[in-house]
């Protein structure tokens, strides 16, 4: 059994005790002591959002034929393309292109007005040596692929010549280049040969041909 002294001493105790839970509470209301996560860095991804690199390029250049007969038909001219690329911070990328020429013919028995408008579509694989800071690149690049061009003469109102109207031919174009990219905005400069099969628009005469071009675009 308690004794009166033990009792008395107990009693003092909690009445002692009882203002520490508001005391404790109104401190907690004044300062919160809450702890927080902090939020989560933030981290700047570098390159193009994409990450393996997207482009979009619209370029032009001369074109000329490497064979006698339609170097002697038809004149070094104007060629255009407009490019779309997947994988330039890649090793391995591809490329789908529209591509056009146009080369004024001097053909005996032609109008002298003619030119030889040329149309078609390429893809080709290409490889990268990517050398990448941050949002920027310098890349040095090879690609080899499988195209198609139909040929047309146009701005002609007669043609006895032994170049015909039309012609449709296979091309297998093969090059290199060098591009260079910066926030967003890329430009390539490239050498293209294009072998030419399937033939017949001057008899079977060889239309190969070649394209120094330069593109501009974005990349993303």
């Amino acid at each position: 059994m308690f004794s009166r002294e033990r009792l008395s001493r107990a009693v003092g105790m909690v009445l002692l005790l009882s203002p520490l839970p508001a005391l404790a509470q109104t401190y907690n209301t004044q300062y919160n002591t809450r702890y927080y996560e902090p939020a989560p860095e933030v981290r700047r991804t570098n390159g193009p959002p994409s990450g393996y690199g997207t482009t979009v390029e619209l370029g032009g250049g001369v074109m000329s034929f490497t064979g006698a007969a339609a170097r002697g038909a038809a004149n070094a001219g104007g060629a255009w393309d407009l490019r779309l690329g997947w994988g330039t911070r890649s090793l391995l990328g591809f490329e789908a292109a529209y591509i056009g020429s146009a080369n004024g013919l001097t053909a005996a028995g032609l109008d002298p007005n003619a030119v030889l408008l040329g149309t078609g579509a390429e893809g080709a694989l290409r490889l990268n040596a990517p050398v990448a800071y941050r949002d920027s690149l310098i890349e040095p690049f090879a690609f080899g692929g499988l195209g198609w061009t139909r040929f047309d003469i146009i701005n002609s109102d007669f043609n006895m010549s032994n170049v015909a109207e039309k012609d449709h031919v296979m091309t297998v174009p093969v090059g290199a280049g060098m591009a260079a990219a910066a926030r967003g905005f890329m430009v390539d400069a490239r050498f293209t040969y294009r072998f030419v099969y399937r033939e017949d628009l001057i008899g079977n005469n060889n239309l190969d041909n070649w394209i120094i071009s330069a593109n501009v675009g974005s990349e993303f």
